[in-house]
């Protein structure tokens, strides 16, 4: 066993050879995958490009990184317990009415339609929690999840760009010099906020849900060239977010221990490391 950190790849294979509540089915996997290439090829929507939906911005300038980076820096937690619209986080946005990520992004693009200077490290990393509320208020009583957590993210991540990037995620990006292995390195090395990391089984084991999805956003808005260029792409893997184990139960990838899916089915709070005791 190393005492080196594993990458998200490695930490995979680590937890998936060593999981004793989840087992992989490696029939349903190809399965699967064949349905999902299926369905890829028959539904050109599906290959749209980043910018395709309407929230994301529809250029692909250093103003769209700065985009990018504030809102992948809070793109987490929009969980909600309930189904019922009145129960979300709701953020009205010209007319519509978004949740979860879709919220997100449409609060961001609200605070910049009313002039407030959110993307810029100048004016987030010092930013208070008045006008963090009034940039993330709700159409519902309901506010965004964790918004104390996100204002500390704001500022961490604006202090670092201001003091090491010149304000602008851009040349953190630069440094990498088109490989994605490297800009992740260095996001989180940089950012604390983007390094999810775990010991499983004495092993450091790597999510880096964020800091992944940080670097596939910028090469999906450049559509992988110029500074969305990466010469290695492939590096990255699956990001870890909740709805992906949920899709690959349904579709039996993902097999659960009876006590897991006792757990899950009565909507039981579990903590760490308490499922086997």
């Amino acid at each position: 066993m190393s005492t080196a950190r594993l990458n998200p790849r490695e930490s995979a294979l680590y937890v998936s050879e060593r999981s004793e509540f989840v087992a992989i089915n490696e029939q349903k996997v190809n399965q699967l995958a064949g349905d999902m290439e299926k369905v890829w090829r028959a539904d050109a929507a599906l290959g749209a490009g980043w910018s395709q939906p309407e929230l994301h911005p529809d250029t692909a300038d250093d103003s769209t990184i700065d985009w990018i980076f504030v809102v992948d820096t809070l793109n987490f937690c929009f969980w909600s317990e309930t189904p019922r619209m009145e129960d979300k986080f709701t953020v009205r946005y010209k007319g519509s009415d978004y949740t979860g990520y879709w919220a997100l992004c449409a609060a961001v693009n609200r605070a910049l339609d009313e002039g407030v200077d959110i993307t810029n490290p100048e004016f987030y990393s010092d930013i208070s929690m008045e006008q963090i509320l009034h940039v993330f208020r709700s159409k519902t009583d309901v506010q965004i999840p964790l918004l104390e957590k996100r204002r500390d993210n704001l500022i961490q991540v604006g202090k670092i760009l201001l003091e090491r990037y010149r304000g602008s995620f851009k040349y953190c990006v630069l440094e990498a010099n088109g490989s994605c292995k490297k800009l992740l390195e260095l996001i989180v090395s940089n950012f604390e906020c983007f390094r999810d990391e775990f010991t499983y089984k004495d092993q450091p084991i790597s999510f880096y849900k964020r800091g992944q999805i940080l670097i596939a956003d910028i090469w999906g808005c450049f559509q992988g060239t110029g500074i969305g260029c990466f010469h290695d792409i492939d590096y990255l893997t699956m990001f870890a977010d909740y709805r992906v184990p949920q899709a690959l139960v349904y579709f039996g990838v993902l097999e659960y221990d009876k006590g897991l899916m006792r757990v899950w089915f009565e909507e039981r709070p579990s903590s760490l490391g308490t499922l086997g005791r």
